[in-house]
């Protein structure tokens, strides 16, 4: 028996002085820092955050650190994060941001925003990203409303039900939703004129919110009927009060 509690103890203390050799191994210490994939957050952000792990072991710092979480909290932008060690002596953080789910003109700046409400940029740099056309352009909404890093949850709410309705309609257009007026109460935020803008030409009117399935397959039904180069000469198509249809030509 005693020889079997000796035994544990001498491995615990062989354990104890090999790993304070391994992890005070100065081949082993962090000195190099890749990063890949990111769009929105910059490679100075992130090393601004990184930069106090170097010199760090680096199997300490991909699996005991904080690197990994104080990245996730200090920028919400990003959606998962891997931290894989590439050499003895450094990692590669591979980031997966959020992708937008609608963009918002706001100020003379276009804020890219995730589907959760997180503000991807500043407003003044925006990345170059793929099938950026296809993204919903939202006018008319007040600066108050983006405030830091994210988007009013209550005006979120409210928009993503336009949203999802407009793209069940009309999945791959070129559209900019405008609201012409609207109200901000305890209660919520209530758009009381909502206009379309399609191919950059065609300016529809919809109203309020109620109604809107009914008034997008209204819209839908009467653009299955026009010829694209027939479109072209619509200015306005006015579906505030369906089943009504008013339709302004360009000439």
């Amino acid at each position: 028996m005693k020889k079997w509690r000796l035994g544990i103890l001498l491995g615990v203390i062989f354990f104890g002085i090999g790993s304070a050799v391994f992890f005070n191994n100065p081949e082993f210490k962090l000195v190099s820092i890749q990063i890949e994939g990111n769009n929105f957050v910059s490679q100075d952000q992130i090393m601004k955050f990184s930069k106090p792990y170097l010199g760090m072991n680096v199997v300490w710092v991909r699996y005991f650190s904080d690197l990994k979480s104080d990245l996730l909290t200090a920028f919400p932008q990003i959606e998962k994060l891997k931290v894989r060690i590439t050499y003895q002596d450094g990692i590669t953080l591979h980031v997966k941001e959020k992708p937008p789910w609608v963009s918002f003109w706001v100020s003379d700046k276009v804020l890219l925003v995730a589907k959760d409400g997180t503000i991807l940029n500043d407003g003044v740099h925006s990345p170059a990203l793929e099938n950026s056309e296809k993204l919903l352009i939202i006018r008319g909404v007040a600066p108050q409303f983006f405030t830091g890093k994210q988007v009013n949850q209550k005006l979120l709410s409210n928009i993503e039900q336009v949203v999802v309705t407009v793209r069940r309609y009309f999945p791959g257009d070129n559209l900019q939703l405008e609201f012409k007026q609207s109200s901000f109460s305890e209660d919520g935020i209530v758009f009381e004129e909502l206009e379309l803008l399609k191919d950059d030409t065609i300016r529809i009117k919809l109203g309020s919110f109620e109604d809107l399935d009914v008034k997008f397959k209204l819209l839908q039904a009467y653009l299955s009927t026009v010829p694209v180069e027939q479109q072209q000469k619509i200015q306005a198509i006015d579906i505030r009060m369906p089943p009504k249809v008013i339709i302004k030509d360009g000439e």
